[in-house]
């Protein structure tokens, strides 16, 4: 009974890092950067490229995904809503 429920938390895991994976992929491909919706639709390349930076969305996808698998394990789904 024991060795089927290890069996059934590592398959658990790997489905739910499968997953993760999948949607911070797709997140990325449709939306790559929020700077233009929190900046403005005539933001200058240069303010979007510092605001990028300062949000870390210049750092390389392993990365991002470290920092959003990280996030995600400590409950911060977002910024708190008003």
């Amino acid at each position: 009974m024991t060795g089927y429920l290890l069996r059934r938390a590592g398959t658990s895991i790997v489905v739910l890092i499968g997953v993760s994976i999948f949607v911070f992929f797709l997140l990325h491909t449709i939306y790559p950067s929020p700077a233009i919706d929190v900046l403005g639709q005539k933001a200058d390349p240069l303010a979007i490229a510092a605001w990028n930076k300062e949000h870390g969305f210049d750092d390389p996808f392993f990365v991002q995904y470290l920092h959003y698998l990280n996030n995600l394990l400590h409950g911060n789904l977002g910024p708190p809503t008003r």
